[in-house]
């Protein structure tokens, strides 16, 4: 069915039902082979509309995009809508983008973690942030290993003990050091060491 201002309503059956309306004058109501054939003892050609075909073949790039973006949700309760959807274009839409870029104009090995990572330290660098320290949270102990002993049936396993780290300084608060300072080990991002 086509409107008077060229809208054209599309509805094709395969799998499920598609229901599409489209502007294009080149999508109409036409068969066209997509070069698969139907399973059975008779195989047959799959035919369908041009505009489910077109549409298929672009929708597969935001499909992969959406797919990215949902492995480092970064969703939070109690935000207000505005503010969830600048974080959602910056850290998904954004980052997905430049992580496309970069595997074709750089190095193909990027991932979106490391593309994430490299936005955020260029952000820390371009903003002339103190010093933002990465650390973990906590303190964490040292693993010793006793290699060699054997259980009760025989076998070899290796002992684990924790050694207890030292602890802070005095001038030291939280997860991070006095301003102006990294502790020891720890890198800091605008790489004023």
């Amino acid at each position: 069915m086509v409107s008077d201002n060229g809208i054209r309503e599309v509805k094709w059956q395969d799998k499920r039902t598609i229901t599409m309306l489209s502007t294009l004058p080149e999508h109409d109501h036409q068969l066209v082979d997509t070069g698969a054939l139907t399973r059975g003892p008779n195989p047959q050609p799959v035919l369908k509309p041009g505009c489910v075909i077109e549409y298929n073949r672009t929708k597969k790039g935001i499909d992969v995009s959406d797919q990215l973006v949902a492995y480092h949700a970064t969703d939070h309760k109690g935000i207000k809508w505005y503010r969830k959807v600048a974080i959602k274009l910056i850290t998904g839409v954004a980052v997905v983008n430049t992580m496309v870029l970069m595997r074709n104009f750089s190095n193909p090995a990027w991932t979106l973690v490391d593309v994430t990572e490299a936005v955020a330290r260029e952000l820390f660098k371009a903003s002339g942030a103190i010093e933002a320290i990465i650390a973990p949270r906590g303190r964490t102990h040292k693993i010793e290993v006793d290699e060699g002993k054997k259980s009760k049936a025989g076998k070899r396993f290796t002992e684990y003990t924790t050694v207890p780290i030292p602890p802070l300084r005095a001038t030291q608060r939280g997860r991070g050091a006095e301003l102006g300072r990294a502790p020891e080990g720890v890198a800091s991002i605008a790489g004023k060491d």
